[in-house]
């Protein structure tokens, strides 16, 4: 698992996914969310919005944001570089919307069908591939865009909060002190205090958790690997520690988890 400040390496990318859970990230693409079903929660920055069946969220490029859902849902994920929609791209980065939640209500009608039909080629082999997606694109974008209300982009310290997720990525397996943190990045730790107050909206410990659950729930899926070796791998001392914040941002304790979406290890 890593968190690295880049862009995609294809144009675009689209994928069915029936539970969002991704810890906080950042990237100069955009990326698309609609809900086809059940309910989720995205964070941008220092805000949480709901989105419910029909609800389509939008990040734009260099903002930092993450999903979480507890309940069962099933989305559309798309990502998409900036730089692909010449008549797009100038609004992706010099502006961002007021609100990038649009309500089921305010879309405007065929949107799904739109999305349902981008992921359908997106998973074929067909002569001018690219070019129908990109169309379809141009259509989904088109349609949105105006739904939005916008705002000049602020300077939000981008290099820092890229640095900091980064070393918090390579590093999460050990114990993170936000002093030999502040040390390696050559700043204060009062700094980075902050900028997980203001900008993830979360403390540091509640990060490194979430991003050693992630790292557990692969495990967990993916190997056979005991719960308690599994926990001590991604950087518990103690299976009650691993337990509690396994239980605490996924509603389910390890075992349970694997039973539920681990099948593929009995096979």
């Amino acid at each position: 698992m890593s968190i690295k400040y880049e862009t995609i390496k294809n144009s675009h990318r689209i994928i069915k996914s029936n539970k969002l859970q991704y810890v906080a990230h950042l990237h100069r693409d955009v990326e698309l969310i609609y809900v086809l079903s059940g309910q989720t929660k995205a964070y941008l920055d220092s805000k949480e919005y709901v989105l419910n069946q029909g609800d389509l969220f939008i990040a734009f490029p260099n903002k930092v944001h993450y999903y979480s859902s507890f309940t069962e849902e099933e989305s559309y994920l798309i990502i998409f570089s900036a730089d692909y929609f010449e008549d797009f791209k100038s609004i992706f980065f010099k502006k961002d919307p007021i609100n990038p939640v649009i309500k089921k209500e305010e879309l405007p009608e065929g949107i799904e069908d739109i999305i349902s039909k981008m992921h359908s080629c997106y998973g074929e082999n067909c002569p001018f591939k690219n070019e129908k997606i990109k169309g379809f694109f141009y259509i989904l974008l088109s349609e949105i865009i105006p739904c939005f209300q916008f705002m000049e982009k602020k300077d939000d310290n981008l290099d820092m909060v890229s640095s900091v997720l980064s070393y918090c990525a390579e590093n999460y397996k050990y114990n993170i002190s936000l002093d030999e943190m502040a040390k390696k990045l050559h700043v204060s730790k009062y700094y980075i205090s902050r900028l997980f107050s203001d900008k993830i909206k979360i403390s540091l410990s509640n990060y490194i958790n979430m991003l050693r659950v992630n790292d557990a729930k692969e495990r967990l899926i993916k190997t056979a690997d005991s719960v308690t070796e599994i926990g001590s791998k991604v950087g518990y001392n103690t299976i009650r520690s691993f337990n509690r914040a396994f239980l605490a941002h996924t509603g389910v304790q390890p075992r349970e988890f694997r039973n539920k979406y681990g099948n593929k290890l009995k096979k």
